[in-house]
């Protein structure tokens, strides 16, 4: 718009000058001032570009520490056992609810966006939130801090540790770096100051050219103005790399590459009901007598179950043990030798029936722990997903877990199973699949 604008004054003075006559002019004058708007307008250009690979760096450094983490809890972090994968689970929420409230953050939409982020956070972490308003990172930095003490006694060195808490670290330099250029806008008087002088010489450009070089001298003028606005328009679009503009940084793209790494390294990711369920709805956290708390330590509940199953008697429908148990799930589990056992005795035989108590137990109570709306069927994909991945690292099967996943997707939608018929899938697939070592 401002180049035609440009191109009409170049004209309209043209024509002008044909009924009153052209007059002799210096354009001199008007040549010294372009080398003072052009170098504004490319200082500020390059003071953009600047804060754009600041801003590509930062962002960068997000990706890298996600993956480090996660890369760290796979190697060294001891044990596959399923309160150990419960904890992994529960911090690559974390990390995802992370980089959602690191967006709104720099785009300043904490409060319009927080439906977004809070589906991945806990009725309770939720409340923390909307309790602190605003520089929300910080406090889900601290949440993912206190899930990685959890592995304190799974180190497979002592260092372990520090080197995980140096990428949250790292991270919350990131977020920082990434609001500092949110928050700090280009100067506005040297900002105004380019403004000004490039309208005040582009539109009084094309009237002393058109009188000195008649018509072409307008189509001259438009081409420099066109040049000058083009400039400053870069400048524009680079200033703030976090927007959601055309040229801005892509934020959503490097969430997906975070969450890709941590699915392609650890178990996916837990939703916020399976960490702190809500009222009358079950808790598929790890079975054990110490169930997940956000805030930290145990959340007792009657009869040793976690918090948010239903409080059933020992093989009543539903229970999350069966009469047929034959023990503490957690307590077989975490036998070293069971994985072995059960690998060996599902090359034997296929039917529940035909299993030992220990591994009927194992089978049954995970079932149970994922029927989430305790019809006695796996009915849906999500808690075939659920019961797969939680069951192939319990049987020490974590290596296959991508082959079952691709089997689960070409189940479809409505399984449908009983605990038997779920056996008798499973155990053929890991057969016909090869998983079985």
């Amino acid at each position: 718009m401002n180049v035609l604008i440009v191109l009409f004054i170049g004209l309209a003075t043209n024509v002008v000058c044909q009924f009153t006559g052209y007059i002799t002019l210096d354009t001199s004058a008007q040549q010294m001032p372009l080398i003072f708007v052009a170098i504004l307008l490319v200082f500020r250009t390059g003071y953009a570009y600047g804060r754009f690979m600041e801003g590509r760096g930062h962002v960068g450094s997000m990706v890298f520490n996600v993956r480090d983490l996660a890369r760290k809890m796979v190697t060294f972090v001891n044990g596959d056992d399923p309160q150990t994968n419960f904890d992994k689970q529960n911090t690559v929420r974390l990390l995802r609810a992370f980089t959602v409230a690191n967006r709104l953050s720099c785009r300043a939409e904490e409060q319009t966006g927080f439906t977004e982020l809070e589906s991945f956070l806990t009725s309770s972490e939720a409340a923390r939130l909307k309790e602190i308003k605003k520089n929300y990172p910080v406090q889900i930095l601290q949440w993912v801090g206190k899930s990685l003490t959890k592995f304190k006694d799974k180190q497979m060195f002592g260092r372990a540790l520090d080197s995980m808490e140096e990428q949250v670290g790292e991270l919350m330099g990131a977020w920082m770096g990434m609001q500092k250029l949110a928050t700090t806008p280009f100067p506005f008087p040297y900002a105004q100051m380019c403004t000004f002088f490039l309208y005040l010489w582009c539109y009084t450009c094309p009237i002393a050219m058109a009188i000195s070089d008649k018509w072409y001298g307008a189509v001259v003028a438009s081409v420099i103005a066109f040049a000058l606005f083009g400039i400053n328009c870069i400048a524009l679009e680079l200033e703030d790399p976090f927007g959601t503009e055309t040229n801005d940084l892509e934020l959503e793209f490097f969430e997906s590459a975070c969450e890709g790494a941590c699915k392609a390294l650890l178990p996916p990711r837990l939703s916020p009901d399976e960490v702190e369920p809500t009222p009358g709805q079950i808790n598929t956290g790890p079975m054990n007598n110490t169930p997940y708390s956000p805030t930290g330590g145990a959340m007792p509940s009657p009869n040793g179950l976690p918090n948010g199953y239903p409080q059933m008697a020992p093989g009543s429908p539903g229970s999350p043990v069966s009469p047929t148990a034959g023990g503490d799930i957690t307590a077989i589990t975490a036998d070293p030798n069971f994985g072995p056992k059960a690998q060996a005795e599902m090359k034997m035989v296929v039917q529940l029936g035909d299993m030992s108590p220990d591994l009927q137990s194992v089978f049954r109570g995970f079932f149970d722990r994922y029927d989430l709306n305790a019809s006695g069927t796996i009915d849906s994909t999500k808690e075939l997903t659920q019961l797969v991945t939680n069951l192939a690292f319990s049987l020490k099967l974590g290596a296959g877990l991508p082959k079952l996943l691709e089997t689960v997707e070409a189940v479809g939608t409505q399984p449908n199973w009983n605990v038997q018929q779920f056996v008798e899938w499973f155990v053929t697939t890991i057969r016909a699949s090869g998983i079985l070592p």
